[in-house]
């Protein structure tokens, strides 16, 4: 059997990390000196599947996918259990064909990530600024079961077997009784779920804030002003106001709640005045931190933690790290007030590490968590900047409309998203 995962934290993850997120014409230029630059970036998208660890796109928990033969459930309930026996003793087999029952989830999860920055030019080669993310989640999430009732079948055999007439009148009202008690999701809530001290699929609803960014970026070369080399350090501060819920299976923080740091390389080379293209590697380190969860007896291989028998300590945690490569395509129009760009990243991300002094199977909370990712963005861009500078327009801004599309990976959300971005220069 599977093991079981809240996926949702590594699905979702993608969404909280604005600095690495878009490869755009600014990157690879500072600002001005002595000029502000604000940023609002709104981010709106639907999960619904994931890509596992072999790359193929399945829905979210899919785990909870799969056949439960009777004897399975024969096992938990006496009165099912005598008649699945008997029944197998008249004929093989026979006991296993009373129904077959089809165990899935329903889980959809639609996300909002708002991210405000201000940014700074110190000189001509230097600018500074921060980013802060808040992020609001709505996840639902149902245990769905569809029954297939094979009683009738059943009984039509049992009478035609030579049977004593009062064996007979047992085993049909026995067969009439499973026929009226065909498993219910509840039943698999409580046997799967709520029996492992988690709570029942529902509606999860919350708004948080993510981990504050703050970073400051250098150009180390400008030839011409046809090509540009830029570098980019930060760091991301633990302010994640939203930690996920340990018992909440298809629960997310919005954010990791440790501490990061990026360096980013950036470069551009502008073919023609109009057209652009730009290029960027970047890595993330994370610090170790910690955090209190439950852990299994080395050996304990049941689909779940047992958050009512597994022993909860405090572990040293140890956040894969994360490497970025991209690379865009920008064109610009009408007196360069409208662009359109194409972009296109890979993500990578290394495996989790959890340590606790207990000697428990930590490395059950390290499964699935290495990832990969490739997203696709298209974007079409209106700018003032052309029109201010004309003093036809009061104030200098950019705005862009972007389509996003995590189309494969490995342990990574299946996603499509738009993001709107606003900039604003005083």
């Amino acid at each position: 059997m599977m093991i079981f995962k809240k996926t949702l934290q590594i699905s979702l993850a993608f969404t909280f990390s604005f600095s690495t997120l878009l490869f755009s014409y600014e990157d690879s230029q500072v600002l001005p000196k002595s000029i502000f630059r604000t940023w609002f970036v709104g981010t709106f998208g639907e999960i619904t599947s994931a890509f596992d660890k072999s790359g193929k796109e399945n829905p979210i928990a899919s785990e909870f996918s799969q056949n439960i033969p009777v004897a399975a459930l024969a096992a938990q309930n006496p009165q099912l259990g005598q008649l699945h026996g008997t029944l197998n003793s008249l004929q093989a087999g026979l006991g296993d064909e009373l129904f077959e029952t089809k165990l899935s989830a329903d889980v959809s999860t639609t996300f909002q990530s708002y991210n405000l920055a201000l940014e700074y030019g110190i000189n001509k080669k230097l600018s500074v600024g921060f980013i802060l993310p808040m992020t609001s989640i709505q996840s639902s999430a149902q245990l769905k079961v569809k029954n297939k009732d094979n009683t009738a079948a059943v009984s039509q055999k049992v009478n035609a077997m030579p049977l004593p007439n009062e064996m007979k009148a047992q085993l049909n009202a026995g067969i009439g009784s499973v026929a009226q008690n065909l498993p219910t999701a509840e039943i698999f809530e409580n046997a799967l779920i709520r029996s492992n001290g988690y709570k029942a699929p529902g509606e999860t609803n919350y708004f948080g804030v993510g981990d504050l960014e703050i970073g400051a970026k250098y150009q180390i070369l400008n030839l011409n002003n046809e090509f540009f080399a830029t570098t980019k350090f930060g760091l991301r501060i633990p302010t994640t106001s939203y930690q996920d819920d340990e018992t909440n299976l298809f629960d997310a923080s919005t954010g990791d709640g440790q501490w990061d740091a990026e360096a980013h390389l950036l470069g551009e080379w502008k073919v023609i005045p109009e057209l652009s293209l730009q290029a960027g590697l970047s890595g993330t380190y994370q610090f170790s931190d910690s955090i209190s969860r439950h852990t299994p007896e080395k050996g304990d291989r049941s689909p779940l933690i047992n958050l009512t028998t597994s022993t909860k300590e405090k572990l040293s945690r140890n956040l894969g790290e994360k490497f970025r490569a991209g690379a865009a395509l920008s064109y610009s129009f009408w007196n360069k007030k409208m662009s359109t760009g194409a972009i296109y990243t890979y993500d990578l991300k290394t495996k989790d590490n959890f340590r606790g002094s207990k000697g428990l199977d930590y490395a059950r909370h390290e499964i699935n968590t290495d990832s990969t990712n490739h997203r696709a963005e298209l974007s079409l861009s209106y700018s003032t900047i052309p029109d201010y500078k004309a003093k036809k327009f009061p104030i200098p801004a950019d705005f862009k409309l972007s389509y996003n599309n995590n189309f494969a990976g490995n342990n990574t959300s299946k996603a499509d998203y738009v993001t709107a971005t606003l900039k604003a220069y005083f």
